[in-house]
């Protein structure tokens, strides 16, 4: 329900040149759709007319093939880093903040995701990327109750209320 908030404005093609930035957040989001055998429509939204690298990760998203996840984890490593630079003014990348740059959450949350549908992770990872501190997942994932965001939660669903 929040991809029709003024939020992110994800109708707008000109803000998001016609889908051709943030293949990465439609990953996520795919990703999550396919994890939770839920449907999105995204034709009303400026969708990336490919997902490269990620499609072929969302096809296999589930796989037990070890050697086909690190060459599909090192496709997403590739795609992240070669996205991860300042960009000239007015210009935009996928990865263009510096807190952004080295560190793949994306490439993160396909693990975390496949940990909680049981499926095995690589041990160790093949790309150099996945070897910096920072592309580590926590041991745990530790739900805390936090009331900050737990009133913002509340705040977005009375301000952009489910129709259905």
């Amino acid at each position: 329900r929040g991809l029709d908030t003024p939020l992110l404005n994800l109708q707008n093609n000109e803000k998001h040149q016609a889908g051709t930035l943030f293949r990465h957040f439609w990953f996520l989001i795919e990703l999550y759709a396919k994890s939770t055998n839920k449907d999105i429509d995204t034709s009303p939204y400026s969708y990336p007319p490919e997902l490269s690298p990620y499609q072929q990760a969302l096809n296999n998203w589930d796989t037990a093939d070890q050697a086909l996840l690190q060459v599909l984890i090192s496709s997403m490593a590739d795609f992240h880093l070669s996205n991860a630079r300042t960009p000239p003014q007015d210009n935009v990348l996928e990865f263009d903040y510096e807190e952004r740059m080295l560190f793949p959450y994306e490439i993160l949350a396909f693990l975390r995701i496949r940990e909680w549908a049981n499926l095995k992770n690589p041990s160790s990872f093949d790309h150099p990327l996945m070897q910096h501190p920072l592309a580590q997942l926590p041991a745990t994932l530790i739900e805390q109750n936090n009331e900050h965001f737990n009133n913002v939660i509340d705040k977005f669903k009375k301000e952009f209320p489910i129709d259905n």
